[in-house]
């Protein structure tokens, strides 16, 4: 999932603190938050991933 990668890089959250399991789970419940939030109130559409690459092409 590109979002999720894309949240853990603006966190700062990197390769050293994600190989906990129980972090990654605590990383990703957190990431669920913000993105249903931003769904909700921003109308974000599930096709995103597609759109970019399109775009590079």
């Amino acid at each position: 999932m590109a979002e999720l990668k894309e949240y853990q890089k603006r966190m700062g959250y990197d390769e050293g603190k994600m190989k906990s399991m129980k972090y990654k789970v605590v990383v990703y419940d957190e990431f669920l938050k913000e993105y249903e939030y931003r769904k909700k109130h921003y109308g974000l559409k599930d096709n995103v991933q597609s759109r970019k690459k399109e775009r590079g092409r």
